[in-house]
């Protein structure tokens, strides 16, 4: 299933933030990321494309269906999201919170299975919810939008503050979700992943774009230093090319 964005305007009530003129498509089975410094609209960008967020002008096109047209129900079926933080009532158990999921679409609880094998948390079903760490919490709520079974899947910085087993293991998700054909768009602070795990890319700075493509073509350092106000080196390793910040810019 494609995502188009068509000239998306977006401003906050107030006006203390908008998005100016943001074009971008993602192709059915890859990995989208977003990047850019705090600020720069990474998060609204995300809400806006599962209409949390009504934008002011453009578009926001799924297979050639404008978004404002459809109904709420039918975006869920279409779309999930996994946000950052995790606002569930802390008495509900991991299971309860995959049924809802189920519940929500339609789907049978045979899923819910599925979607504890493939996130490794069939262990911790029946435990409440709050006495999980920050990292299980966030693969429970990868495991419900597993259930949920959209054919788009947006994620809120899905590997920040996570160690790095769970960084490991929601990165191994989010390829096997891939492998399945589902389509995966996700807020990432670190470079490495929106080098090494993403098929395409947008940069962002102050609401805007400054760079879009595939970022083993468009990343560099002077496209990194202009996001995110820094200097950057390039080198290679084993594992591949890494970009490391060195300085601040206004430092230089």
């Amino acid at each position: 299933m494609k995502l188009e964005v068509k000239n998306l305007s977006f401003s906050h009530p107030g006006g203390t933030f908008s998005l100016k003129d943001v074009s971008f498509a993602v192709e059915k089975g890859t990995i989208f990321g977003i990047g850019g410094e705090n600020g720069s609209g990474k998060s609204s960008l995300l809400k806006v494309l599962f209409k949390h967020y009504q934008h002011n002008s453009g578009s926001v096109l799924i297979d050639g269906k404008d978004i404002l047209k459809l109904r709420q129900r039918e975006i869920a079926r279409i779309i999930a999201y996994v946000p950052q933080e995790t606002p569930i009532p802390m008495n509900m158990k991991v299971r309860d919170i995959l049924e809802i999921a189920s519940y929500s679409v339609g789907n049978e609880s045979g899923s819910i299975d599925y979607a504890e094998a493939l996130c490794g948390i069939t262990e911790y079903e029946d435990r409440d919810f709050g006495s999980l760490s920050g990292g299980e919490k966030r693969i429970v709520m990868f495991a419900a939008a597993v259930v949920q079974n959209s054919d788009i899947i947006l994620m809120d910085e899905p590997t920040t503050f996570l160690d790095v087993e769970k960084r490991m293991r929601v990165l191994s998700i989010i390829h096997k979700l891939k492998e399945n054909g589902k389509t995966l768009i996700g807020v990432f602070h670190e470079i490495d992943i929106l080098n090494e795990h993403c098929d395409s890319i947008i940069l962002l700075k102050n609401g805007k774009c400054i760079a879009y493509g595939n970022p083993k073509e468009i990343l560099n350092e002077d496209v990194l230093s202009k996001a995110f106000n820094v200097s950057f080196i390039r080198y290679e390793t084993p594992f591949g090319i890494r970009f490391e910040p060195v300085e601040p810019m206004d430092h230089k």
